[in-house]
């Protein structure tokens, strides 16, 4: 609390400062990107509202103009990212350990977005759990518990292109 009353007279003494970052609140990279939208609504989304991944911006721009609806996607963990790649690519499975996250993830997921809940229990059966379909994947995403052990399953799961 205290830091935030030093950062409110910082302001108010300086209000040059202050003037700079309220113009960020009407134009500039953070308004294009939809950072204010996602900080006000304390979830990962664009300007327009839309989920993405809680990844850099860059990233997201990099990825964007590299899926096509032919790539099928395994995502360890799930979330916005899940969300976001179901509208981008032909398939996405995502494996979730947490049950709460897993009943909130469920029913926003469209046709193509598969989740599946797989307790954790520090066995490799969480990390396994990609080799049990039949699917070869060309994207598969890290982005959960025990990341070393679900790389190493990924990596036999994934496309040669």
């Amino acid at each position: 609390m205290l830091e935030k009353i030093k950062i409110i007279f910082a302001l108010i003494f300086h209000p040059r400062q202050l003037r700079i970052l309220l113009s960020l609140k009407h134009k500039g990279f953070l308004i294009e990107t939809g950072w204010f939208h996602s900080a006000l609504k304390k979830t990962s989304i664009n300007k327009f509202g839309d989920p993405i991944p809680w990844y850099t911006y860059s990233s997201i721009k990099f990825l964007e103009n590299r899926l096509s609806n032919k790539l099928d996607v395994f995502e360890y963990g799930s979330g916005n990212s899940t969300l976001w790649y179901s509208k981008k690519v032909k398939s996405i499975t995502a494996l979730e350990h947490n049950e709460e996250w897993f009943n909130r993830i469920r029913p926003l997921l469209p046709q193509n977005a598969t989740i599946i809940f797989r307790e954790f229990d520090n066995s490799e059966s969480y990390a396994r759990q990609i080799l049990i379909d039949n699917l070869i994947y060309h994207i598969v995403i890290v982005d959960a518990i025990d990341r070393i052990t679900c790389t190493k399953y990924a990596v036999q799961k994934l496309r040669d292109d």
